[in-house]
């Protein structure tokens, strides 16, 4: 996981994210600086960065939408993440950073610009970054990046067309068109 070709500021946040070193509002609780650590997008669970990435209901529904899982649930095992479903073995550790980065900003947007949480947006946000961090790859590895852009593209195109709200509902039924398990 630590030796990859993401952007270096990814890698950072990888490595803050790892070690529960991001300023959720669970740590920013521990600092006295907010008074709740209740997550702004799901308002049901302390706001940590598993929670963010893997456990919260919009993270999991992003994750089922694009059909990957990444079986694991705790940031402290970003090493064990490996390559499932349709994602393949080359630079999936880059995938999955530009998954959680996309992740992390959309909560940003969610609390400090007052933006809707949003799947189709966080998904929209990867297929617009797979080109800028496609450029870290080495000129015959970026073939990869048309397949990540594919396995984003197949759940904003459902989106668009059907023009289905980000509901549980609605995620059972793309689920069932595609033949994709629930995660765990």
């Amino acid at each position: 996981m630590w030796h990859n070709k993401a952007l270096l500021k990814a890698q950072l946040f990888a490595w803050l994210l790892a070690k529960e070193r991001l300023p959720t509002k669970h740590n920013l609780v521990k600092k006295t600086i907010v008074a709740s650590d209740l997550c702004d997008i799901c308002r049901a669970a302390s706001e940590t960065a598993s929670h963010i990435c893997f456990l919260c209901p919009f993270a999991r529904q992003f994750w089922m939408t694009i059909g990957i899982d990444p079986l694991i649930y705790d940031v402290r095992q970003l090493g064990r993440l490996r390559p499932n479903g349709n994602l393949p073995e080359l630079h999936h550790q880059v995938f999955y950073l530009l998954c959680l980065w996309a992740l992390w900003n959309h909560r940003h947007d969610v609390v400090f610009c007052n933006l809707d949480a949003s799947v189709p947006a966080a998904i929209s946000k990867c297929v617009d970054e797979c080109s800028l961090w496609s450029e870290r790859l080495k000129p015959p590895d970026r073939a990869v990046v048309s397949i990540w852009k594919g396995i984003f593209s197949s759940p904003l195109q459902l989106f668009m067309s059907c023009n289905l709200s980000c509901n549980p509902y609605s995620i059972y039924l793309m689920q069932f068109r595609w033949g994709t398990s629930p995660l765990r």
